[in-house]
């Protein structure tokens, strides 16, 4: 069970935050974390962090890492570098793309701490960190749909296992290598 705030989460302010109805957040300017929503008088975990290497934790070898950003829009830079700080090898990254030129994802991939990358968009103008990686078979690349990769991520924090689309029913892509196509189940 959560803690119960006394004030019901609402009646009071914590310093250098806000209150905005039964909403209770505090912000830190210095890294950008929120923190301390309130929901129906319950008061959450308080996700604040004093450094990017507190707030990464321990990264264990081989885990999944989900990377926001499209391109150079966005790209978390302080998590790509306590990720690289930390040291964790074997990564898989979860990203729209693969990184441009040699900063932000490029870096961490050109350290060769990821094993795999899962993305919808892996080629760009620069994006020679990961052609090099790929081409010499240093890194996989598992390929989606920009929606269907969206749709995975969404489905694996609500606990659904799996779920079917059929994106590429039909194609060439739904066939065996022997060209037959595959069957519904």
């Amino acid at each position: 069970m959560l803690p119960r705030e006394p004030d019901g989460c609402g009646a009071t302010q914590a310093t250098g935050g806000w209150v905005t109805g039964r909403q209770q957040t505090w912000f830190n300017p210095t890294i950008g974390v929120l923190a301390g929503l309130c929901l129906g008088g319950f008061a959450l975990i308080n996700k604040i962090a004093d450094s990017v290497a507190e707030a990464i934790g321990n990264v264990d070898d081989g885990a999944t890492v989900l990377i926001g950003g499209f391109g150079t829009a966005g790209i978390p830079d302080e998590l790509i570098d306590g990720l690289i700080a930390q040291g964790a090898r074997g990564l898989t990254i979860v990203n729209n793309n693969a990184g441009n030129g040699e900063v932000g994802l490029a870096r961490l991939l050109k350290n060769g701490q990821a094993a795999k990358l899962i993305c919808s968009f892996p080629r760009q103008t620069d994006s020679w960190v990961f052609d090099e990686l790929y081409r010499s078979k240093k890194i996989q690349l598992e390929l989606l749909p920009q929606g269907n990769l969206s749709e995975r991520v969404r489905a694996a924090a609500a606990g659904i296992g799996a779920f079917f689309t059929p994106t590429g029913y039909g194609t060439a892509l739904a066939k065996h290598p022997d060209g037959v196509p595959r069957k519904r189940a």
